[in-house]
């Protein structure tokens, strides 16, 4: 599932209201908001493509690592559906 993210203006204030709001979120919080969007898919809209966006920024700055991709800053992509391990997240077996 990918989606194409183009910038409009006012994207990065709403990205960065995101990005504040999920960081105060737990692990666990981040992988069910996660497996959420994994359950909907990709709508489209340019709401869902920036808190998309957000959380894989917040995956990456807790985790390290995320499981959507963010490919030449333009193109969001869902893996697979995950779970908590340890102190990060592995793909659900």
């Amino acid at each position: 599932m990918e989606l194409l993210l183009i910038p409009r203006p006012g994207d990065r204030e709403r990205l960065l209201e995101h990005i504040q709001t999920l960081s105060s979120n737990t692990l666990e919080e981040l992988v069910d908001a996660y497996n959420k969007s994994y359950e909907i898919g990709i709508t489209g809209n340019q709401f869902q493509g920036l808190r998309l966006l957000a959380l894989h920024k917040v995956f990456l700055n807790k985790c390290g690592t995320s499981p959507i991709s963010w490919t030449d800053n333009m193109i969001l992509a869902l893996g697979k559906p995950v779970e908590v391990v340890d102190d990060g997240w592995r793909v659900r077996e």
